[in-house]
């Protein structure tokens, strides 16, 4: 860690504590000389992430489309012949008037009729072919992301994290130009519709989504103050819920404008290549030149020390790929740490914190149950449902942005003067409470939702569960905040792309395993029982946080106000105290 200059102020010197060699710590007067638009901000994560959110959410049901479409094609191009398939019933929102003067005229060349769709949906060997398809991209992708994704995190700590952003949207771009390909040129692609399959190996073995999301959380972290991170994580949060809120909208807009789907890809790639531009040529670094040399030399000194003299070349590259790999093994920044001169053998915190975060994810992951609770126990069509996600997401966006910030800038204040142990402590309590209030308010929620006897009363119950939203924020604030006063490091991308990957095995993984089996086998006599799952689920949370013991959040300092604890480039200078806790680095 760098020492810390004693007259430095209260204020700098507790941001430059808790966010070693990011932006931070550059020189006041080198920050202040830079134009504003070339200092890393909240503003260039907010716009980004906007885009990709609105993106996402114009393209979400339309890209569903398109696949089943491409997938129809394929089945029946290799059941019937393409001849067969052109005299199949229409019924698509794609008219065969509105392809004809449309200037899309790629669409007329393909030798398909688009107005297919109604066939494909309605067709359950396509159905089932597209489930297994989909399935089995989703497999490999998230195969190879659970073994990339924590040496992409260590990648982001020594190269920065617009570069990581740049990465992964490459590999969305060429899912985009990929899915374009085969739709218009189905009978000329190699392989047709599974060349498809490029596309999962490619984000798999980039980490995407997880990488992504752990580079724009690190990014908003180094550039936030400690008090400022549950406040900022809830900004960057709540992105997602008004992309889905009004993505949809654009996106039947623009099919119902133009008359076909297609017209929807060529929109979101367009925001991807924007969003291409803005990290790879507008957007600054927010991680310091100096900190990403000190993180290359670190990792290079490691990597060497795996290595055996007296053995052959080939087991000397043998040694580096597996030290390489259990460095970089995602979910080992989270295990327990041995603590010295305590009367706890280990450090649990991180370790409840990832597995509240799993579960609680697990959880999101009952939207589509709850969804087919509504249709089944209150007769809603998709005109009543459309409202219910409406107004949950509207509620979310609301608390995200506006409530949950007034009270964290409010009740997380510290007073000027307070020292830097106490504001860190002061901080982490916060946030702590907030998860525990968070994890209570879902499982009231949810237990409301039990009983509301209309739909109108269910909806308010789950915009309920909606305010319980700030945990995310709250945990990615204080596991960064344990994390650094632990280890002494500041390996943020690596902390957050292991919780990147807790979320997702809740939310794609176990949730949907556990939740789909209890509403399956459940909802002939009991369908409320998914709701009570979700409230074990949530006490169970309760119960993880009751075990956390917060530590000393501070460093020692000499009597002239410097940390004690000087980390060096080869890593060698290392506090005695805190040794035992750089095992798992």
């Amino acid at each position: 860690m760098i020492p810390v200059n004693g007259d430095q102020q209260p204020d700098q010197q507790s941001h430059s504590q808790h966010l070693p060699h990011t932006f931070a710590d550059e020189e006041p007067n080198r920050q202040a000389r830079r134009p504003w638009f070339k200092r890393p901000s909240i503003a260039w994560i907010l716009c980004t992430k906007m885009l990709l959110s609105l993106s996402l959410g114009i393209g979400s049901g339309p890209r569903l489309e398109i696949f089943t479409e491409i997938i129809c094609r394929g089945y029946y191009h290799d059941q019937q012949g393409p001849n067969d398939f052109l005299s199949s019933p229409s019924g698509s929102i794609t008219t065969a008037s509105a392809l004809h003067n449309s200037p899309l005229f790629l669409v007329q060349a393909t030798g398909y009729a688009a107005n297919s769709l109604g066939r494909c949906t309605g067709d359950p060997l396509v159905q089932a072919q597209v489930a297994k398809v989909g399935s089995m991209f989703t497999i490999i992708g998230g195969i190879l992301t659970f073994f990339t994704v924590g040496w992409w995190g260590g990648y982001m700590d020594r190269y920065g994290r617009t570069r990581i952003l740049v990465l992964n949207i490459f590999a969305v771009i060429l899912n985009d130009l990929l899915t374009m390909l085969v739709f218009f040129f189905p009978n000329k692609v190699p392989g047709g519709y599974w060349i498809l399959v490029i596309n999962p190996l490619v984000q798999g073995i980039l980490g995407t989504p997880p990488t992504l999301g752990a580079a724009e959380t690190a990014y908003m972290r180094d550039v936030s103050e400690p008090h400022e991170l549950s406040r900022n994580f809830s900004f960057l949060v709540s992105i997602f819920p008004i992309g889905g809120v009004i993505g949809p909208i654009i996106g039947s807009f623009l099919t119902e404008r133009t008359g076909t789907v297609i017209t929807v890809l060529y929109t979101t790639t367009i925001m991807h290549f924007i969003y291409a531009s803005i990290t790879w040529f507008l957007m600054p670094e927010s991680v310091s030149e100096a900190s990403m040399i000190h993180a290359r030399n670190r990792y290079t000194s490691k990597l060497a020390s795996a290595a055996d003299a007296d053995a052959s070349p080939f087991r000397q590259r043998l040694l580096v790929l597996a030290k390489a790999f259990w460095d970089s093994f995602p979910l080992r920044v989270l295990t327990p740490k041995r603590l010295p001169n305590s009367r706890r053998k280990r450090d649990y915190d991180l370790t409840l914190l990832a597995l509240s975060a799993g579960v609680v994810n697990m959880i999101m992951a009952s939207g589509g149950d709850v969804f087919q609770y509504g249709l089944y126990t209150f007769q809603w069509s998709s005109v009543e449902l459309g409202y219910f996600i409406s107004a949950s997401g509207l509620s979310a966006a609301i608390f995200l942005t506006v409530i949950l910030p007034v009270v964290v800038s409010v009740l997380k204040r510290a007073p000027s003067n307070l020292r830097h142990a106490d504001s860190a402590r002061r901080d982490a309590v916060f946030d702590l409470n907030l998860l525990r209030v968070s994890s209570l308010t879902i499982a009231a929620g949810y237990a409301l939702m039990a009983f509301a006897p209309t739909g109108f009363i269910f909806t308010l119950c789950y915009m309920i569960t909606t305010f319980g939203q700030g945990f995310i924020p709250a945990l990615q604030s204080i596991t960064l905040n344990l994390y650094a006063s632990a280890s002494g490091q500041d390996n943020a991308g690596r902390l957050l792309s292991a919780l990147d990957l807790c979320y997702g095995l809740g939310a794609r993984l176990f949730g949907p395993l556990v939740f789909g089996a209890v509403f399956a086998n459940t909802v002939s006599f009991f369908p409320t029982a998914i709701f009570w799952t979700a409230v074990g689920c949530a006490s169970t949370i309760f119960l993880l946080l009751a075990f956390i013991r917060l530590p000393n959040l501070s460093c020692p300092r000499d009597a002239e106000g410097r940390n004690t604890h000087v980390l060096r480039g080869d890593g060698d200078d290392v506090n005695p105290e805190i040794e035992p806790l750089l095992d798992h680095e």
